[in-house]
């Protein structure tokens, strides 16, 4: 008696000399042809950066945390927030759109962070149809104003090292004027 065809057994042949990576996974006949896979979209935060919130996707938020927890030897990582939803992918985009962000931390308040998440979803922002609906009024001053923010920041920056180039230029002409005097008062006291 052989295995029947229809069971795979992870890295053994199949009957017929196929293998199980070029049948592939069985098919679920049992899901609707328009499921959607739910996952959670999380908001983590950390006490050492306050105003700052790792925005990403977990099919188990808890486990995604307790993964962050061991970069941490204190274990300060929280979950603030959690939503399952179908449309994991673009909340996810949406509120990385919406925020200033580095990779998966977001810049901003956490409570319009949860309200964007809510919104989005109630509002029908699905992307399922690619298409975005018009920004509210409060989320396009909120993105003005964070803008401007890292905009005086940036130019602060820019002017401070712009200071700090020219005091290292003046320096060194200072130094190059001083040996070029101390060399001319050798050579009139040497004549």
């Amino acid at each position: 008696m052989g295995i029947p065809a229809n069971i795979l057994i992870a890295g053994c042949s199949l009957p017929g000399g196929g293998t199980e990576s070029e049948s592939g996974p069985p098919k679920r006949t049992d899901l609707d042809k328009d499921y959607r896979e739910q996952k959670f979209v999380y908001i983590i935060s950390h006490p050492s950066y306050p105003g700052e919130y790792k925005v990403g996707i977990a099919k188990n938020a808890q486990l995604r945390l307790v993964a962050c927890q061991t970069d941490d030897p204190e274990r300060s990582y929280k979950i603030e927030y959690k939503m399952e939803t179908p449309h994991f992918r673009e909340l996810e985009k949406h509120i990385h759109d919406l925020f200033p962000n580095k990779l998966e931390w977001v810049q901003g308040d956490l409570e319009e962070i949860k309200e964007s998440m809510r919104n989005y979803l109630k509002t029908g922002r699905k992307l399922d149809r690619i298409k975005m609906a018009e920004p509210t009024n409060k989320e396009l001053e909120h993105k003005i104003e964070l803008l401007e923010r890292y905009m005086n920041t940036s130019y602060e920056r820019l002017w401070a090292d712009i200071a700090q180039r020219e005091n290292r230029q003046l320096l060194a002409i200072i130094v190059i004027v001083g040996v070029a005097v101390a060399l001319l008062g050798l050579l009139i006291t040497a004549q």
